[in-house]
């Protein structure tokens, strides 16, 4: 066993130098200033069991912005706190073949969205999120986050200011469209949360940790944790979806920072970073990583 255990140690340890070469074409989101510095070579990585085995090759506290791939937890909050049928008279569950930001999809739809991964889902979500101010109803997630599953997680107000520092215009004509179809009635608050959600920061490890969690529910969220996990099946890698999960078979969830989260139930977590993007925005050398990965397991 123990040489077993070593093997695949060595596996991960390929899999993550492979990570840092260089010439790879990609390219880092512009319209996110401070994203669009990041170091091209910058690799992270972490991987754990439900058995308890874990691998982590990241810089210690080295915290990274989740962006899209806090949709996921948006989505099981909102099942946890408005209920299941409140969540599907927001948003959809089924899969799209266009870009994660697409408004002619929401348009087509009478503005119901497809699914809670693409920006108009979880816009949907965002607005429907209790509590005052967007500050204080992202702060009601974090401490509910925190709560249920240990992983506490900081907004990065520098990030935050970058990305509230070019408008976005794509997102706010959705949040009008969900204006208009009844299912946003703060657009301005739900912009701010969605953009907070996120800018929240954590390390590769505390993501694998969450994600091992994720596979493991404790049995009051088994359910809810089932359909988060369907939804991102669905949806979480966009366009590539059906493709990725025929052929890999992980539920994934990837974001513009370059974070890639992936989860099977049962076995663990796999959590990447890599900013280099492809033309659908996700982390060229993280989906790399987590299809080499699962042989860990």
């Amino acid at each position: 066993m123990t040489g077993l255990i070593a093997t695949s140690r060595l596996l991960l340890d390929d899999l993550a130098r492979q990570g840092t070469r260089s010439g790879i074409s990609g390219y880092l989101p512009d319209y996110v200033p401070a994203l669009a510095k990041a170091n091209p070579q910058e690799f992270a990585a972490a991987v754990q069991a439900v058995d308890g085995r874990s691998w982590d090759r990241s810089p210690p506290g080295r915290r990274v912005v989740l962006m899209s791939v806090m949709k996921p937890l948006l989505l099981f909050y909102a099942l946890a706190l408005l209920g299941p049928e409140a969540v599907s008279g927001l948003v959809g569950c089924q899969p799209s073949a266009k870009a994660y930001n697409d408004l002619d999809q929401l348009l087509e739809d009478a503005g119901h969205p497809r699914n809670p991964m693409l920006n108009s889902g979880a816009l949907a979500l965002a607005g429907a999120l209790p509590g005052t101010t967007a500050r204080d109803r992202v702060r009601r997630f974090q401490a509910w986050l925190y709560r249920e599953t240990g992983c506490l997680m900081p907004v990065n107000e520098t990030v935050l200011a970058s990305v509230q520092s070019l408008p976005n215009g794509r997102n706010r004509a959705l949040v009008q469209t969900l204006v208009d179809s009844g299912r946003v009635a703060e657009p301005e608050i739900a912009l701010e949360i969605y953009n907070r959600l996120c800018c929240l920061g954590i390390t590769m490890p505390e993501l694998a940790a969450l994600g091992c969690w994720f596979a493991n529910p404790p049995s009051q969220w088994a359910e809810l944790v089932q359909q988060t996990l369907g939804a991102i099946a669905v949806g979480g890698l966009y366009q590539d979806s059906e493709t990725w999960m025929a052929h890999v078979g992980w539920p994934t969830k990837s974001g513009v920072s370059g974070v890639v989260w992936s989860i099977q139930p049962g076995q663990g977590s796999i959590a990447c970073y890599s900013p280099l993007l492809n033309p659908q925005g996700h982390s060229i050398l993280g989906l790399d990583f987590v299809e080499g990965a699962i042989r860990w397991f």
